[in-house]
């Protein structure tokens, strides 16, 4: 069963649609993809989801719950967390701050939660150890792409929504990243991603949803996917194929 399910999401800005009737879902312990090219959609997919951005017509169930018109706040709440595109990172705090922060800020709804022993497990699954004295301000932007990821799981979310985590990160830094996510999916963390990089889609993904202007043109398991003639001619088979 579904833990997140997003039917028939539209949303407009002015005259454009960025989504229209778009609908997707995603199972606890599987990696869900989300691709197309730029201006497809999915970043708005992901406000959607989180509670960032209100839909023009559609309803988000999350856990067991409407959450259509939950702020993003009320959503955390449920078990749900984010990265974005954009590094949002507190650049004057240390690897460790950053993480240990998140999971302070989760215990205010999860009362049993000991704060030290969760940011330590998530530096760790991030590999972040040998750099948690480290501050933020002096990684790479690779590196900040897995403390937001990090910072993230110190929430103990059951959903997780990622924006391009791989930006910035190198071939082998990619791989590792892709064993990360199966290995949080395996301990039966849903997650969403929002990727460029085709190769992590393909090889940590269980099932793929792909937009084009706002709309669904193919959706199934990765290697479907990649046969798919119309992901192809709008994603795979162009100069997007590099690009989100």
């Amino acid at each position: 069963m579904p833990l997140l399910e997003a039917d028939s999401i539209s949303v407009s800005f002015g005259g454009i649609k960025a989504l229209a009737d778009v609908s997707i879902a995603a199972e606890p312990g599987a990696v869900t993809g989300l691709i197309g090219p730029n201006g497809a959609g999915k970043s708005t997919m992901l406000g959607v989801l989180s509670g960032l951005q209100r839909p023009k017509a559609g309803r988000v169930r999350f856990a067991g719950h409407d959450v259509t018109r939950k702020a993003p706040h009320r959503r955390a709440r449920l078990g749900m967390a984010r990265t974005f595109q954009r590094l949002e990172l507190w650049s004057s705090m240390t690897v460790a701050e950053n993480v240990l922060t998140a999971a302070e800020l989760g215990r205010q709804w999860n009362r049993d939660a000991a704060p030290q022993r969760i940011a330590g497990r998530a530096l760790e699954q991030l590999g972040l150890t040998t750099i948690a004295d480290v501050p933020v301000g002096e990684l790479s932007s690779g590196q900040g792409r897995l403390v937001e990821v990090a910072r993230a799981m110190a929430l103990r979310p059951t959903m997780l929504l990622l924006d391009e985590p791989s930006a910035g990160l190198n071939e082998v830094e990619t791989e590792e990243l892709g064993r990360i996510l199966a290995s949080l999916a395996a301990d039966g963390t849903a997650i969403i991603l929002v990727e460029h990089h085709v190769e992590l889609v393909t090889n940590t993904c269980s099932y793929v949803y792909v937009l084009d202007f706002g709309q669904t043109i193919a959706a199934g398991p990765p290697e479907q996917i990649r046969r798919d003639e119309a992901v192809q001619r709008a994603y795979l088979g162009s100069k997007h194929a590099a690009h989100s």
